[in-house]
């Protein structure tokens, strides 16, 4: 009776190694490619930077269109760009603090 082997969306090579060790099953050998998961970016504002920032600004604003385009200046610049391999649904302070110190760490 023949061995089979199934898979789905992936390129496997398939050997017999003719090798029994007692048994009346041949062992096989499966070769496939992995490939690691694209890096995802993720966007985290941190707020405490945001409000320190805010608070720091003395600038009179005429309008509220000039208000609003300062606030826009200053969500950017409390914003950073997290890089990852780790598959998170979203990125909250914590996580991205732990990510930051992970990469740190491996910079080092």
């Amino acid at each position: 009776m023949p061995d089979l082997s199934f898979t789905r969306n992936a390129v496997v090579e398939w050997s017999n190694l003719q090798e029994n060790l007692g048994s009346d099953h041949s062992i096989i050998e499966l070769r496939m490619e992995i490939r690691a998961p694209p890096p995802k970016t993720y966007k985290y504002t941190d707020w405490d930077l945001f409000r320190q920032i805010r608070g720091e600004d003395e600038s009179v604003h005429y309008t509220f269109s000039e208000l609003l385009v300062q606030i826009q200046k200053d969500v950017e610049k409390a914003t950073k760009e997290i890089v990852t391999e780790f598959d998170a649904p979203g990125m909250d302070a914590r996580l991205a603090h732990l990510l930051d110190a992970k990469r740190s760490l491996i910079a080092r």
